[in-house]
């Protein structure tokens, strides 16, 4: 076609039929970009879809667009949709180009399908007033003030890919020859595929053979399955359950983010049990059952099953799967390596630790072939480079001098056109960071205040500190926000500080908040961290803030990091983070006298509340990062304990009273003990979670025996009444509130 013919509906369709034959040929998918106006894109798609019959057909637009029999749906509705298949997906990028949308929808497309993307004119792309624009909008700036670097590297990436054809209102440029054809009937010819309607390739039996012998060898011997969309990954789960029904195991349970997002799982099982009774998340057969339980309530209620396996479990709060993993023997974690909802290699990776510690025989298994399409296909090509899904650290093969690493503030307009250095930035949040989601990567070119700080050493990027600035509210914002009666966009810390922990007008100090910091795994522990927060605070005092700090959730590691660089706790989430599955706390310090005000105030407020608290909002917090909060304390010499207190305290020591009586003065003497670091001396770990989970965070008795691994509450009670006879006979605690004996 010649370059320079209108691209009338006709013609358009006409193109798209030699394009649909070529995907259905070659069991490829392939992508196609009307770009031009958008009644004009409407246009073409309706003729495309009549003239080609297009059936099984997902549009994302709100926008109505009249196709008979096509399933229509909104953007905000994207995630819903993980797990489904269709022939073909339409999305109306004039509603939002929301990089999350694209990663997960364009997944859902099988081999020999097209993906269809209606977008403005190319040429001008970059000036696209794009609705998804006002997510990153921070007040009090506007839409119209974001970045578009996101669609300046778009508009370079489709201009330059032989992997779409680009169609546009006034010219049509086809950038790819057809591939040679590749038929799904003649996979089997194919090195790692098999000729088995059940099992499609290598990789797939081998993972149904392990998920099997995970129920038949050893117990605690967890399997992990990471793979890329398309690969047959829940289908695996599916048959594998499906087999060991019909083998006569009686009970398989099955989790994950959501029910529907389990779907495959339960239908490949029920293509193997047709005969057996289902519903929604449940299948079940004459001598067994395959059921959906979401996360919370395994963790909560712990029911029996013979297999567990957990779908996308990059998506779930590694807390929630530690506990799973603590409980149950024999347990499959599946999940997808570069997707939507969270990246599988950070999970991987970061979850290693956890395994090694806890189930050290574990086995880890990658499935490499699609299934649902060709190898080297086009669409996952094209999507993985728009959205830095393929990102990942680099290779660090090389020793390590500190004192050679050198730190500076990135120019973020250099990332538009370098692949290389946003792939080694974005890979390092994505390992610090398992539940990096493609729309941060739009954030980190785009939104507005944004600094990026990287450590490099020999041209090697090892470590980045993502920081927003923030605060400098009005004073009749700041006093909205103070009332609980407006939140405005951004601004986490000084909202935070102003409206949760009640510090008037500390809404109008100037923050740097620390977003992320990653460091290279190969580099950790070598001072990296901490030389980024150092120039981080640099920068900050240079531009007159008065505070920085971060937000983030509780781990004692953290805790740790921060607290060694000078910073302090001033707020800990009343609620678990659904992301994180830990209460986010905020840690500050000041760096102006005014900042200075702010930061006393909050450290004032947060030390007086956080004992209180303990029995309340935060009982579920771990005791490691209890431990570690009551370290920053500042030490209060003023406790004082009466002789019948201290003698009531020893009256339960010496098992002549009951606890709840005397809880009073226990509570007194524990949270001293805890506040000037004397436990340490005196307790062994498991002893202090005791001591918190009881005496600080009053926990029925009946939830601290299991949780510490005691067989019942005379268990508990004793190993308490120990750990305060030790106490109560310790000569420097006996002599600092004036005991005799």
């Amino acid at each position: 076609m010649d370059n320079t013919e209108l691209a009338s509906a006709k013609t358009v369709a006409s193109l798209a039929k030699s394009i649909l034959d070529s995907a259905r040929k070659s069991f490829h998918r392939h992508c196609i970009i009307l770009a031009g106006n958008q009644s004009w894109g409407h246009g073409s798609l309706q003729e495309i879809a009549l003239r080609n019959s297009l059936g099984n057909l997902l549009i994302v637009a709100t926008t109505p667009v009249a196709i008979p029999g096509s399933e229509q749906i909104n953007p905000a509705d994207a995630a819903q949709y993980l797990g489904r298949e269709f022939e073909h997906v339409v999305m109306d990028f004039y509603d939002g180009i929301d990089p999350n949308a694209l990663g997960a929808l364009s997944g859902t497309v099988s081999g020999g399908g097209l993906l269809i993307l209606l977008m403005p004119g190319l040429d001008n792309l970059r000036n696209f007033a794009d609705p998804e624009q006002h997510r990153m909008a921070i007040w009090p700036h506007g839409a119209q003030q974001v970045g578009n670097r996101f669609l300046q590297r778009l508009q370079n990436i489709i201009a330059a890919s032989n992997d779409v054809t680009l169609i546009q209102e006034n010219r049509v440029q086809e950038n790819r020859a057809p591939p040679e054809p590749i038929y799904a009937a003649d996979f089997a010819h194919l090195e790692g595929y098999r000729d088995d309607d059940t099992c499609r390739t290598l990789d797939q039996q081998q993972a149904v053979e392990a998920i099997e012998h995970v129920v038949r060898g050893h117990r605690r011997r967890p399997l992990v399955i990471t793979a890329n969309r398309g690969r047959g990954k829940s289908a695996a789960l599916g048959i594998a359950a499906a087999r060991l029904l019909q083998q006569g195991i009686p009970r398989i349970i099955v989790t994950g983010p959501r029910i529907n997002a389990t779907a495959m799982v339960f239908k490949h099982a029920q293509i193997l049990l047709n005969d057996a009774q289902h519903s929604p998340g449940s299948i079940v057969t004459d001598t067994g059952r395959l059921e959906y339980i979401a996360p919370d309530v395994l963790c909560r209620e712990a029911p029996a099953c013979n297999l567990l396996l957990i779908d996308e479990a990059a998506t779930i709060p590694v807390t929630l799967l530690q506990r799973l993993l603590q409980h149950y023997a024999r347990i499959v974690f599946a999940t997808t390596t570069n997707g939507y909802e969270g990246t599988g290699r950070g999970f991987t990776i970061k979850f290693q630790e956890t395994l090694n510690r806890e189930t050290p025989g574990w086995l880890g298994l990658e499935m490499n072939l699609p299934i649902r399409w060709a190898p080297d296909d086009p669409v996952e090509r094209f999507v993985f480079q728009c959205l830095c899904l393929d990102a990942n650290i680099s290779d660090a093969g090389f020793r390590l001098d500190p004192q050679a690493v050198v730190i500076k503030k990135l120019d973020r307009d250099t990332l538009i056109d370098n692949d290389k250095l946003l792939s080694a930035l974005f890979g390092l949040l994505v390992f610090a960071h398992y539940q990096t989601q493609p729309r941060d990567l739009r954030y980190l070119l785009d939104a507005i205040g944004l600094d990026i700080f990287i450590a490099s050493y020999n041209d090697t990027v090892i470590g980045t500190a993502v920081v927003e600035l923030e605060g400098g509210l009005d004073k009749t914002t700041a006093d909205a926000v103070y009332g609980n009666q407006r939140r405005v966009m951004g601004h986490l810390l000084p909202q935070t500080l102003e409206s949760f922990a009640g510090i008037r007008y500390s809404s109008q100090a100037k923050y740097a908040r620390i977003i992320r910091i990653a460091v290279h795994p190969d580099f950790r522990r070598r001072g990296i961290g901490r030389q980024l927060v150092q120039h981080v605070e640099t920068n900050a005092r240079q531009r007159r803030l008065d505070l920085v700090g971060s937000t983030f959730g509780a781990s004692s590691e953290l805790l740790n990091f921060w607290q060694s660089n000078a910073y302090l706790p001033v707020h800990v989430g009343l609620k678990h983070n659904a992301a994180t599955g830990t209460h986010a706390i905020t840690y500050i310090k000041a760096l102006s006298n005014e900042g200075g005000k702010v930061f006393g105030a909050a450290i004032s407020k947060f030390n007086d509340r956080f004992t209180f608290l303990l029995s309340d909002a935060y009982r579920g917090l771990e005791c490691d990062v209890v431990a570690a909060i009551y370290k920053t304390f500042a030490k209060d010499d003023r406790l004082h304990l009466a002789e019948d207190e201290w003698n009531d305290i020893a009256s339960f020591a010496t098992a002549a009273r009951g606890y709840e009586i005397n809880a009073p003065p226990i509570t007194k003497l524990i949270a001293y003990l805890f506040e000037h670091n004397k436990i340490d001396r005196i307790c062994a770990f498991d002893e202090q979670c005791l001591l918190i989970k009881k005496v600080l965070q009053r926990l029925a008795w009946q939830d601290i025996a299991p949780a510490l691994g005691m067989t019942g509450k005379r268990d508990a009670v004793q190993q308490l009444r120990e750990v305060l006879a030790r106490i109560v006979s310790d000569e420097s605690i006996k002599n600092r509130f004036g005991i005799t004996d």
